[in-house]
């Protein structure tokens, strides 16, 4: 539950079309209810309300190619990347959320690298 209510309040870069507005409008919805001390319940009724999440061909294209993106980067990696800077970003890439900046993305990747946890959380 909580995840999907996470999930429906990302901001989407496809605002504006109509199965997006209608995610929206359930995240709406979710965060009044929180505002106004809604039980989990409650907002499970409220996101079991909407239905399954539709998606817009442009959104199913665009997971499609970030997929397609994430598994060549995961290939150059099993190949073996013999910059580490380079191998550092794509790492950076495949760790953290492709919405944020690339230099968020290297930066908490260094701070990951510097304690010893950014192997690990390289997932394949």
């Amino acid at each position: 539950m909580a995840q999907s209510v996470r999930r429906l309040l990302q901001k989407s870069p496809f605002a504006g079309t109509t199965a997006v507005q209608a995610r929206e409008d359930v995240a709406a919805q979710v965060r009044t209810g929180e505002q106004s001390g809604a039980s989990t319940n409650e907002l499970e009724q409220i996101v079991g309300r909407a239905g399954p999440p539709s998606y817009s061909e442009e959104e199913l294209v665009a997971n499609e190619n970030e997929i397609n993106h994430r598994e060549s980067l995961k290939e150059k990696l099993r190949a073996g990347i013999a910059d580490p800077d380079e191998e550092l970003k794509v790492k950076a890439a495949l760790v953290y959320p492709s919405s944020w900046p690339d230099e968020q993305k290297l930066e908490a990747a260094r701070t990951a690298q510097a304690n010893g946890n950014l192997d690990s959380a390289v997932t394949f």
